[in-house]
């Protein structure tokens, strides 16, 4: 199982009704690496992707996937940039870093 957060910078959105999360590739030199090779074979695979929220107490389990994603055939020609807005009470998370905290932005 991979846990993104324990490799990645991930940004929370939290609103009344979704949870957000947002990965950054670029965070690490070894996944940015990974996606610059896969990029050339996108339009031919199919990623399957399940998210579970990970159990920290026997009480927890068992996990249970809470949402899934297939990605099919990627054509990056047709990609675009997104303009990243400072928005209000967004949780940035370095989880790979030297130290174990937590920074907010506001």
């Amino acid at each position: 199982m991979l846990l993104l957060w324990k490799a990645l910078t991930c940004h929370y959105h939290r609103g009344p009704n979704y949870l957000e999360i947002d990965v950054d590739i670029g965070s690490s030199a070894i996944a940015n690496a990974i996606l610059r090779l896969a990029l050339g074979y996108v339009t031919s695979v199919t990623i399957d992707m399940g998210f579970v929220v990970e159990a920290q107490t026997e009480e927890e389990l068992p996990e249970k996937l809470i949402g899934a994603v297939r990605v099919c055939q990627m054509e990056m020609s047709s990609a675009c940039t997104i303009v990243d807005t400072p928005r209000i009470g967004i949780a940035k998370v370095n989880h790979h870093g030297a130290s174990d905290s937590s920074e907010s932005e506001n």
